[in-house]
Order: C-alpha cells, then structure tokens, then sequence
C-alpha cells in the first residue's frame, strides 16, 4: 500500500500544480458546464442532508479533498476541515478559498487519510469525492470505519464514486487501457489508471457489511451529467430533460449513511 501511496501523491502533486498554475494565468471556477452541473448538484444534496441542522454550527470534514472545491462551495457559515496528502492540492484548495472569500472558517491539514490527527465525533458530515475507487476493498472498508468514528452521533457519512456507467468513466477507462495509451494518444481528457470500476451495489455491499456501528439509512443518488465532459452547454443544458430517464447513467453515485 506504501508504494500506491507514493504513486497516487507524485501524480496528484503533478495534477493540482498544473491546474493551480493555469487559474493563477486565467480564472475559471467551473472549466465547463459539466463540471457547474456536477457541483450545482452536490451542492444542493449535502445541503439538503444537512438541513437538519439549521441554525446550528455545522463541521464539515473531507477526506481526499483535492481541491476542496466541492466544500468550499458550501454555506460560508460551515466550518470546514479540508485533508490531503498532497501538498499541491491543499495549495490549490488555498486558492480557490480565497477566491471564494471564505475566511478563516477552513482548516487545512496535509496529512494520510487511513491516519488522519483528529478526534473522534467532531464532525457532523464526514465525505469525500472521487478517492476511494483508487483503493482495494479491504483498504475502501478500513477507510470507511475511519470516517465513521470521526462523524458525531446522528452525523452522515457520504462518499462519491465515478459511475461506472457513466460515458465520462467509459470514455476515460478507454483512454487509460494499454490500447487507449497507445493509439488514442491524439484524444484528449481523462485517462483512468489506479481508478476501479466500483458498481454502486459493490459499495452499498461493503458498507452494509461493516458491523460494530450502528449505521442506518444507507442510501444512493446520482449526481452530474451522464454525457461526456467535453459536451458542449447547449447539451448539457437539453440533456437535463431526461435525467429522469439516464439517472443510473451520471456521473457519478453518491452513498449516504447516518450514524446512530
């Protein structure tokens, strides 16, 4: 796992480093309708998971944050803990925080999300996006555990995975294989490498196994669009129409459990 780490923290820095250099020479919060749909989207769900909460202080902590962006998005009034192991990232979640004028309501801490300093129930939603389809099962259910003992009691858990279904995740899985890498070098986007191909019902299995916590409300929704991430705004725009029909086809499936 050691040497995963190692790989996955090299190509992250290269990643975050090279889109932080680019917002610095041109600023763009969203690069495409895509992705303004896929936040707008998430946006909306965390907030309506944590209505419950109203007029209250609300802690939020994301494990695997990236560029935080998807938290920092949220309410100004939500004290947020972003957590990377990687530097460029936490550089870049900076950026974006000050953009968005966030103030001293963000904690920064670089750290290993499987060894993460922080005391148990603190936060009210612990979450993340887009980081556990990089790790084997037994290391995806080790990090769950983890996320559950840092959420308060009466707190959610909810944890984004890339749907499989989605032409975003065929289009890039097909980039990254052996053939994608060498003959459709000429085609740009993603290109999945250490990304697996996690089914929903593959993560609703492992969670319902974790047994000594009392976690109920397991639940699913997709979120994004189910056309690929270079669709131009007029599509994207059309496209919600049908949503109703292509739901299991999003980008990406979000799994949302309380803790008792």
């Amino acid at each position: 796992m050691k040497s995963h780490l190692t790989f996955e923290k090299a190509k992250w820095n290269r990643v975050f480093k090279s889109e932080l250099a680019s917002h610095k020479i041109s600023f763009k919060l969203f690069p495409c309708s895509f992705w303004e749909q896929y936040y707008q989207e998430i946006i909306k769900y965390i907030s309506r998971l944590l209505s419950y909460k109203k007029n209250h202080p609300i802690k939020i902590l994301e494990l695997g944050c990236g560029s935080g962006k998807g938290s920092l998005l949220l309410s100004k009034d939500i004290h947020l803990t972003l957590v990377d192991f990687s530097e460029e990232a936490l550089n870049l979640a900076r950026f974006f925080s000050q953009k968005l004028k966030r103030g001293k309501k963000v904690k920064y801490i670089n750290a290993d999300i499987f060894d993460v300093p922080l005391h148990d129930n603190s936060y009210d939603l612990v979450w993340n996006a887009g980081t556990i389809e990089h790790y084997k099962e037994r290391e995806i259910i080790a990090l769950i555990k983890k996320m559950v003992r840092l959420t308060k009691i009466g707190g959610h858990i909810l944890i984004g995975l890339p749907n499989p279904k989605s032409l975003a995740f065929k289009k890039a899985d097909l980039l990254g294989s052996t053939f994608g890498r060498k003959w459709l070098k000429f085609i740009p986007g993603y290109r999945n490498d250490s990304e697996k191909a996690y089914a929903p019902v593959d993560l609703l299995n492992i969670c319902k196994s974790i047994s000594n916590y009392k976690l109920k409300n397991i639940s699913i929704v997709y979120v994004g669009s189910y056309l690929f991430v270079s669709a131009p705004k007029f599509i994207i725009k059309v496209s919600k129409y049908f949503d109703f029909i292509f739901k299991k086809n999003k980008f990406m499936y979000l799994i949302s459990i309380k803790k008792e």
